[in-house]
C-alpha cells in the first residue's frame, strides 16, 4: 500500500518529511512537522469529554488547572464557547494555523459537538487547518464525516497491534452500549484502528500514530506498531513515555527511561518518520508548543462574559473574541502567559485542580459509554 495520497503533501524543504508527504498543511502543522512548531501556533478546544475506552495509564480531568498532560482541561466547553475561544486566540496570535480537538475524551465519541465546533469556526475562517485525536475505535464509521468537515490531519493512538498486549493496557472498551474486556476488547479496538487508518489515508487525510511506551508491556513491540502503521499509509509516529498519573491503574508503574525511549524511536524510524518534539499537551492548550497561553485566553473569555453581563444589550462585544468597551487590553505582548502590568497572573500555579473558575462539572462514570 502506498504511503500517502498526493493531497497530503508538494515536496518539502524539511528533511524530516518524506517525499510521500505532500501539501503545505503538513509542512506547517506544528504537531506533525519539526521546526514549524516554533512559528505556528495551535489551539486545542476541549469540547469532547466522553471516551469509549478506559486506558490503564489515563485519568481524565475536566476542572484541572495545574497539570500539563493529555486528558486534562480547565473546563469542558460548548461549540459556541469554542468559537469565542478561537477568536480570542486568533486576535492574540498572528500565527494560529491549526484547530485541534484532543479531548479530554475521544473526539469521535463526541462527534456532534466536534462537528458543530468545526462548522462554526469554518464559517469565520476558511483557511485554518482542522485536526483531531482519537483512540480509533469508531474511526471507520466517521471517515466520510471527517472528510466532509474538512479535517486534514488525524492522530490515532495505537499502543499495540497484538490483542494479548492490548488486554494489559485497556481496562475496558465500550461499543454500541456494550462493555468488553480483555483480548476481545483489545481486538475490537485494533480492528477500528487499522481499518480507520487505511480508510483515512486512502482519502488523502494525513495520519499520525501516537504510541505510549509502557515499560514491561509494549516496549519490545512498538516496532511492529510502526511497521503496521506504515503499511496502512500513516505519515509519522509519535512515541511518548507513559506518564504515571495518580489514580490510574498504572500509577505505580515506572516510566521508561530516556535511553529506552530513544532506542524505540531509532528502531521505529526505519519504518515511519518519528516525531521528537512532542510536549504531550493539555486538551485546552493554546499557542506555540512549549509556550501555553491558555490561561490568558481563558481570562479574556471570562472578561468578555463579565462585560456582557454587566452591560447587557449595550455591550459592544461582537461575541467573536474582539472585546468590548472597557475590557482589558490583551496585546500580542501577553502571549508568554505572564500577563501585562496590572493584569492577573496567568501561569499555571499549584493547587488541587478543583479551583478553576466557571468550570463545568460532569458525571464522570456517564462519560465512558
Amino acid at each position: 500500500m502506498g504511503r500517502l495520497m498526493d493531497s497530503c503533501s508538494p515536496p518539502s524543504l524539511n528533511p524530516d518529511i518524506s517525499p510521500g508527504e505532500k501539501g503545505s498543511a503538513t509542512r506547517e502543522h506544528p504537531c506533525f512537522t519539526a521546526g514549524c512548531e516554533k512559528r505556528n501556533a495551535r489551539i486545542h478546544l476541549a469540547v469532547a469529554p466522553r471516551c469509549t475506552i478506559s486506558c490503564n495509564y489515563c485519568v481524565r480531568r475536566f476542572d484541572c488547572v495545574n497539570e500539563s498532560r493529555p486528558g486534562v482541561a480547565s473546563a469542558v466547553i460548548s461549540p459556541a464557547e469554542a468559537l469565542v475561544r478561537f477568536n480570542a486566540a486568533r486576535a492574540c496570535l498572528g500565527s494560529l494555523s491549526v484547530v485541534g480537538i484532543a479531548g479530554p475524551g475521544d473526539a469521535l465519541a463526541n462527534w456532534p459537538q466536534v462537528e458543530e465546533t468545526f462548522r462554526l469556526i469554518r464559517s469565520q475562517d476558511p483557511l485554518v487547518s482542522f485536526c483531531l485525536s482519537t483512540n480509533g475505535l469508531l474511526l471507520p464509521r466517521f471517515v466520510e464525516s471527517l472528510e466532509r468537515a474538512g479535517v486534514s490531519h488525524v492522530t490515532v493512538t495505537v499502543n499495540t497491534v497484538d490483542p494479548a498486549i492490548g488486554a494489559q493496557i485497556y481496562g475496558r472498551v465500550v461499543l454500541d452500549g456494550k462493555a468488553y474486556k480483555g483480548e476481545e476488547a483489545a481486538g475490537l479496538l485494533l480492528d477500528g484502528q487499522l481499518n480507520g487508518i487505511r480508510l483515512l489515508t486512502e482519502r488523502g487525510i494525513c495520519v499520525k500514530v501516537n504510541t505510549v511506551l509502557i515499560a514491561g508491556i509494549n516496549d519490545a513491540h512498538v516496532e511492529e506498531v510502526a511497521r503496521t502503521a506504515s503499511m496502512l499509509g500513516a505519515s509519522c509516529q509519535n512515541i511518548t513515555a507513559m506518564i504515571a498519573v495518580p489514580g490510574a491503574a498504572f500509577q505505580e508503574r515506572a516510566p521508561v527511561t530516556a535511553a529506552a525511549l530513544s532506542q524505540a524511536r531509532d528502531e521505529c524510524r526505519a519504518h515511519l518518520r518519528q516525531i521528537y518534539h512532542c510536549r504531550q499537551c493539555r486538551s485546552d492548550a493554546v499557542g506555540l508548543l512549549g509556550n501555553d497561553i491558555s490561561p490568558l485566553i481563558e481570562q479574556i473569555c471570562q472578561d468578555m462574559r463579565h462585560n456582557k453581563e454587566a452591560h447587557g444589550k449595550d455591550d459592544k462585544s461582537d461575541g467573536n473574541g474582539n472585546g468590548a468597551e472597557g475590557s482589558r487590553n490583551y496585546g500580542k505582548s501577553d502571549m508568554s502567559g505572564d500577563g501585562a502590568e496590572g493584569s492577573r497572573n496567568y501561569g499555571r500555579s499549584g493547587g488541587n485542580g478543583n479551583d478553576a473558575e466557571d468550570s463545568h462539572h460532569y458525571d464522570k462514570e456517564a462519560l465512558v459509554r
